[in-house]
């Protein structure tokens, strides 16, 4: 394959966000953002309903004008459906991605993410690749993770360079099978050797929970940046390097969705579990038994996705951009047909989160009152920090 050099990749990835499906809504990506992190990832949309399903768009992708830099990531398996829904998005982003990473059984079954990086799928994959460098207006980008051979890893890095990949990010473990998204730690030293072999910037994904692990993953890998998932849900401030404060996340989260709309319930909840595992308990007192209750009352909450809560117009000050339309008659497309209608949903959306709020005050009067000495003696709190080993964690 002759080389297509890709499109220079021009903005700021040294500290990134990965792509997570439920979890990398428009209030996340901004708290991220006034956090520290630089390059966003949109979480992932299936290419051929984002193509053909224009209520698909409206309910999927929202982004305002501070929502930069961005990259919109698409599952897929055909060129031109791939071409067809980044043309509705590439004037709101700053790249488009291709999953090559995703391990998850939905992307067996949809043959896409990880079960693309056998081989016989490889001329398919360099054809997506190919048609969006050469059509879109943004740089494509890819994220794999590494396959059983590393040469093999290498040799498909190698290609996608030359079909007009301009970035790619590494998640340092191979697919593990059905049952486990990943076994042992990421293998920095595999990512160092891609970075070695490529001309164009590699981001290292995989063995961060704290800033010190992103210093020492930047220096193994020699990566441009460093890509973090399952640590920044707990800690939105992790590159920043300021102590993780869980009260002050779900605070900071509520107010981006005020400012920019909420999400679906299911995903503020799932926001707010991630915080408060930051939050250590010792000890099997009282406090702790309230602290399960209160996770057995956040999933217990009514998690089926409502249109008054999964989609919210921001006011005329926050608009939120509606993903961009290849056609100039579709280009002004609205979430809502008028502000009132808008500013109702916006209202109901917020109302929805009244139960979440509660659990978060309740939360914080339990520790507070531990931390006060009015509890048990034997009841102990931490201070926040980012061990995984806790309450509602659980590390697959």
């Amino acid at each position: 394959m002759d080389a297509a050099p890709g499109k220079p990749f021009q903005v700021r990835y040294r500290y990134v966000v990965a792509p997570m499906v439920g979890q990398c809504d428009l209030p996340f990506r901004m708290q991220c953002r006034a956090n520290g992190s630089q390059l966003v990832y949109t979480p992932m949309f299936f290419a051929d309903r984002f193509a053909s399903d224009a209520r698909y768009r409206e309910r999927a992708f929202q982004t305002v004008a501070e929502d930069r830099p961005l990259a919109v990531q698409f599952g897929a398996n055909d060129p031109d459906i791939l071409l067809q829904a980044a043309k509705y998005v590439e004037n709101d982003c700053d790249a488009v991605d291709l999953n090559l990473g995703c391990p998850q059984q939905r992307a067996a079954d949809g043959h896409y993410g990880a079960y693309l990086l056998p081989k016989v799928n490889w001329p398919r994959v360099l054809s997506m690749v190919a048609i969006c460098h050469r059509h879109l207006r943004v740089p494509i980008i890819c994220k794999i993770r590494l396959l059983p051979d590393l040469n093999d890893t290498i040799t498909l890095c190698k290609l996608l360079q030359a079909a007009g990949c301009s970035l790619i990010a590494v998640h340092g473990r191979r697919l593990a099978g059905d049952k486990k998204r990943r076994v042992g730690p990421a293998n920095l030293e595999a990512i160092r050797r891609i970075k070695c072999s490529l001309t164009i910037p590699v981001i290292s994904n995989g063995n961060v929970r704290t800033y010190d692990d992103v210093i020492n993953n930047l220096r193994i890998t020699n990566a441009d940046g460093i890509m973090s998932g399952e640590a920044i849900l707990a800690n939105p401030s992790l590159f920043s390097q300021r102590t993780p404060d869980p009260f002050h996340h779900c605070d900071e989260y509520f107010q981006y969705c005020e400012r920019f709309g909420a999400p679906p319930v299911k995903w503020v909840a799932d926001h707010i579990k991630n915080f408060i595992r930051c939050i250590r308990v010792r000890g099997q007192s009282q406090a702790m038994t309230d602290l399960r209750a209160i996770g057995h009352l956040t999933n217990s909450l009514d998690m089926k996705e409502q249109t008054s809560s999964s989609i919210v117009a921001a006011t005329a000050n926050n608009t939120i951009l509606p993903s961009s339309s290849a056609s100039s008659s579709s280009s002004s497309l609205l979430l809502s047909s008028s502000l009132s209608s808008s500013l109702r949903e916006r209202q109901r959306a917020l109302e929805s989160l009244a139960p979440v709020r509660k659990i978060v005050e309740d939360l914080r009067a339990i520790v507070r009152k531990a931390n006060s000495g009015d509890d048990n003696k034997d009841d102990e709190y931490d201070e926040p920090s980012t061990g995984m080993n806790n309450l509602w964690h659980n590390d697959d």
